[in-house]
């Protein structure tokens, strides 16, 4: 399955496939867990677009909560392949245009006159 994920990870039954090796990334077996740990990080260093990247992580942090944060450490190394694409000057503006929409809505919201 991790092969058949690794090459072909653009076709219609991938969530099924995803759902299968993001569980197996916690076996407790090593080939298993090592094989389907390089099957994500393959996915998460190939996605140009950033969706089945997405799926992933979803499922993966969706295991770590339901097992109470107690998963192999390898589970989270795989994190670190995942090719995070802010920087500092995007972050700054984000937090600006937040900070920029709070106030806007704290000066727009009307007031109750009793």
């Amino acid at each position: 399955m991790c092969e058949l994920l690794k090459s072909c990870y653009h076709f219609n039954f991938r969530s099924n496939l995803l759902t299968v090796v993001v569980k197996a990334t916690n076996s407790h077996a090593p080939k298993v867990r090592g094989k389907a740990c390089e099957a994500v990080r393959h996915i998460f260093r190939g996605d140009l677009q950033g969706e089945i990247s997405l799926e992933a992580t979803r499922l993966m942090c969706r295991m770590v909560k339901d097992r109470d944060e107690k998963v192999h450490p390898d589970v989270l190394k795989v994190f670190q392949s995942l090719p995070l694409r802010i920087h500092l000057d995007e972050a700054e503006a984000v937090k600006i245009a937040t900070m920029v929409m709070a106030k806007k809505r704290k000066v727009g919201e009307p007031k109750n006159i009793e």
